[in-house]
């Protein structure tokens, strides 16, 4: 079972995001997660899928953040 858009998750600092998008890439899934509390966060993640769960590996390189970010943008819908 994967991680869907519109799930709410608490990660390892406490803090709740909504999973806005999910995009296959580099062989994973990448989730693209935005906070629920101001200031607005914006994090990305590794879905690794386990025998009892699923783990999230946060991305910190910040040439692969650009990458995702390029990524999702191209997936999502544009308001015209």
């Amino acid at each position: 079972m994967n991680i869907q858009v519109g799930e709410i998750l608490t990660l390892d600092n406490d803090k709740e995001y909504a999973c806005v998008a999910v995009q296959a890439y580099k062989g994973a899934n990448y989730l693209f997660l935005v906070s629920n509390f101001t200031p607005v966060e914006i994090r990305f993640a590794r879905e690794i899928i386990k025998e009892n769960g699923i783990d999230l590996e946060m991305v910190n390189n910040q040439q692969e953040k650009m990458e995702l970010m390029e990524l999702f943008q191209k997936s999502m819908p544009t308001e015209q």
